[in-house]
């Protein structure tokens, strides 16, 4: 179902993250040793999916892929990189109007002082500014192999690690007996049935509030791009996104019978999984410096692969019990071998997006190819057989 190579890719990215979080829970100025330790519980373990696609988006568009100092882009002209890097948006959404306050201040002319905003020298040699229409030489951090891999990534790495604490606090505020009422979460007491509900929905509040220092407080990463993708990672946790399809899940709980209640679901699906699967790409692209273009092909794949993501998981959680059973899925609505259709052509989709960003191997590319792989297995099981015409 996974492939030795892919999982030692996928091993090498998680201890990097893992590394990460622990040193910025480390470097954090803690006044409050019990959030200290809540905060620190919550983040253990999981798979780290979505810093994973981050990071590997990341690294390679502004790593490998960029090795050759120059790309055709079908002009029949060799682009060169140019001093800086505003990206490139649709319509009046640019970056002033984004955060006009502080982008008075770092984003318009002249430059800002680098020094000052904690960043290196725009015009450094090692700080490279790249379009989706030019390539420019991967700097040797860029181009490191895995042993020297959190090096490599240690510009994007807050951006990682604020995924992780925003998938955290999501958890975190799910268990609690308000919502989904779950006594374990990673094969642990969940954080409220460990310390206690008052401080676990505070240790929630720490997570999402901690998740935007980390990413505005990265480094090596032009304002712009920071601004950026810290946007786009906020409009993917909140009412849009997340937020908004964790609502939905609840006003769905016992809802049978209306016409319409497979769309909402799909909705739902991709506002509560799969919107933040699309921002996680779409980060990684952003902070490499790509075109709005390459961007939203990123984001397409997230899109598509969340959606499917959700239906394996809703067939993987099929015959569980407790409040489990309540939430209404597609399992619910339509037969199941409709679903994994579904799921399936999704995923198929997302390969196609991805591969017009990178034509060759990518792992988000890989990813697509697993779930693709852990699907047919499931479409094999007995279980599956059994509720093939339900």
């Amino acid at each position: 179902m996974i492939s030795a190579a892919l999982a030692k890719k996928l091993e090498e990215y998680r201890k990097a993250v893992d590394g990460a979080i622990e040193e910025a829970i480390q470097r954090y100025p803690w006044t409050v040793p019990e959030l200290r330790e809540a905060v620190r519980y919550s983040l253990e373990g999981g798979k780290r999916l979505r810093s994973i696609i981050l990071l590997s988006v990341y690294r390679e568009l502004a790593g490998a892929a960029w090795a050759t100092g120059s790309r055709h882009d079908g002009s029949g002209e060799s682009r060169q990189p140019v001093r800086r890097d505003v990206p490139e948006t649709t319509g009046s959404d640019t970056c002033s109007d984004i955060c006009p306050d502080i982008c008075s201040d770092i984003c318009s002319d002249p430059e800002p002082d680098a020094e000052a905003l904690g960043l290196p020298d725009v015009v450094d040699s090692s700080y490279p500014v790249r379009r989706a229409d030019s390539r420019v030489p991967a700097t040797p951090a860029e181009l490191a192999g895995p042993a020297n891999l959190r090096e490599c990534l240690s510009s994007a790495m807050g951006f990682a690690v604020a995924l992780e604490m925003i998938q955290a606090y999501s958890l975190v505020h799910d268990d609690l007996p308000c919502m989904d009422d779950d006594d374990y979460r990673r094969g642990k007491p969940s954080c409220h049935k460990q310390f206690g509900e008052a401080l676990a929905l505070l240790c929630g509040d720490a997570l999402l509030t901690m998740a935007f220092e980390c990413m505005l407080s990265s480094k090596n990463i032009p304002p712009e791009r920071r601004l950026w993708a810290a946007r786009e990672i906020a409009k993917a946790a909140g009412p849009l996104g997340m937020v908004g399809g964790q609502v939905l899940d609840l006003l769905l709980e016992g809802q049978t019978g209306a016409s319409d209640i497979p769309g909402e679901i799909r909705s739902m699906y991709r506002m509560k999984t799969g919107a933040l699967f699309r921002c996680s790409a779409m980060a990684g692209a952003i902070l490499a410096g790509a075109s709005a273009s390459v961007v939203d092909l990123c984001g397409s794949w997230g899109d598509l692969f969340g959606y499917a993501y959700q239906i394996i998981d809703d067939i993987e959680d099929s015959g569980a019990g407790g409040k489990e059973q309540d939430k209404n899925t597609l399992l619910k609505t339509m037969r199941v071998s409709e679903t994994c259709m579904e799921a399936r052509h999704s995923l198929t989709k997302s390969i196609e997006a991805a591969s017009a960003v990178f034509p060759g191997q990518a792992l988000i590319k890989e990813l697509s190819g697993m779930y693709l792989s852990r699907l047919e297995v499931l479409e094999h099981s007995e279980e599956f057989e059994h509720s093939r015409d339900r």
